[in-house]
């Protein structure tokens, strides 16, 4: 049975989390859902929910900074609040502590589609009534793999440390879990999980999230970018840490151009690039002019013609890029500009077809 990894009630929360602690099953239960301590100051963006009037200590869901006056929660923390009833807290890993920022909520933006029922869709946008000092995370780029099955990945909160769900430490958690796909997902937990969710997990009940840690951040490190970003949203589980089920995450990436277009203004967009595409034998060139205000080119790419998947790459802040390509490929090809997270449009798209 679907359970939110949320409590309705203002308890104290904290994340649960797996660490790779060795012993046995019996020896590791008790102590956690897998999970250890975070350092102070390792995460500065990770946010928390909490009730106006209330103690940091009674954040009710996990959430991140993805803008200096926006975060990123799940949709299902929000629902049937209002801007008047939480503050969030920003860089607070200890929630005793008299440390980090608080801010009022200016408005709540719940995705148009979230299904209560289904969760699908689990995402809402917090805007904060005055910005952040905190650097935001970025999150992981459309069409990018950094979200494939079997890449390690760090899920983070004040959720409970005990399957039952009552029991709620002050500080920060964090633990390794493995991605695994949707069809494996799916399969074991015997639930539909579509293509907007993510699942992460050992399956051997050592390590989960759980209770109270909805809405916080499931971050992967990216190859291309060589930084931490946001694959996905803590968002619902079949029990805390059980044997042959996973923690199931909104797959952040798939939302990207929604995300941007709510929390960018028409000055923080990058504008689209121009494109250039030149054929020697089997030697493809891109060529694209570059712009103010990019903090990263991508190269995205898709089988012409049938454009069965987009793929895409990071360029950083690269305008030109060769592949010698074998007898046969075909490939749409456009480029797009990012700063932090907010996303221009497609390029004009070219294609080739390699003789």
């Amino acid at each position: 049975m679907k359970y939110h990894l949320f409590i309705k009630f203002f308890f104290l929360t904290t994340l649960v989390f797996s660490s790779l602690v060795t012993g046995s099953p019996s020896q590791i239960m008790p102590r956690i859902i897998g999970g250890t301590t975070s350092q102070a100051d390792l995460w500065p963006w990770m946010a928390g929910l909490t009730p106006k009037n209330a103690s940091a200590a009674a954040v009710f869901c996990g959430a991140s900074l993805i803008a200096k006056d926006w975060v990123l929660t799940a949709g299902h923390c929000v629902v049937g609040q209002s801007p008047a009833d939480f503050d969030v807290i920003i860089n607070q890993a200890q929630l005793d502590a008299d440390t980090g920022e608080r801010i009022a909520v200016e408005r709540i933006v719940l995705h148009p589609q979230y299904n209560s029922i289904t969760l699908d869709n689990d995402l809402a946008l917090i805007k904060l009534k005055s910005a952040s000092q905190i650097q935001p995370i970025q999150l992981v780029s459309p069409y990018s793999n950094q979200d494939a099955p079997g890449k390690s990945a760090f899920a983070l909160g004040w959720g409970a440390v005990i399957s039952s769900g009552d029991l709620f430490p002050l500080d920060l958690r964090q633990v390794v879990l493995p991605l695994v796909s949707n069809t494996t997902c799916s399969f074991s937990m015997n639930e539909d999980i579509s293509d907007d969710m993510l699942c992460a997990g050992d399956g051997l009940g050592l390590r989960d999230t759980c209770s109270g840690d909805s809405g916080g951040p499931l971050i992967v490190f990216d190859s291309e970018s060589h930084t931490w970003r946001q694959a996905g949203i803590t968002s619902w589980g079949n029990g805390c840490a059980e044997l042959g089920t996973y923690g199931v995450y909104t797959r952040t990436k798939n939302y990207a151009e929604f995300i941007s277009s709510q929390i960018c203004s028409v000055q923080e967009i990058p504008a689209s690039p121009s494109l250039r595409l030149d054929i020697n034998a089997n030697m493809v060139g891109l060529d694209w002019n570059s712009g103010s205000g990019v903090a990263s080119y991508r190269l995205n790419y898709a089988p012409y013609p049938g454009a069965q998947y987009i793929a895409s790459m990071d360029m950083n802040l690269l305008t030109h890029f060769n592949a010698d390509l074998v007898s046969g490929s075909a490939y749409y090809v456009a480029i797009t500009s990012y700063n932090n997270n907010c996303l221009s449009d497609y390029s004009n798209i070219e294609h080739f077809v390699i003789p």
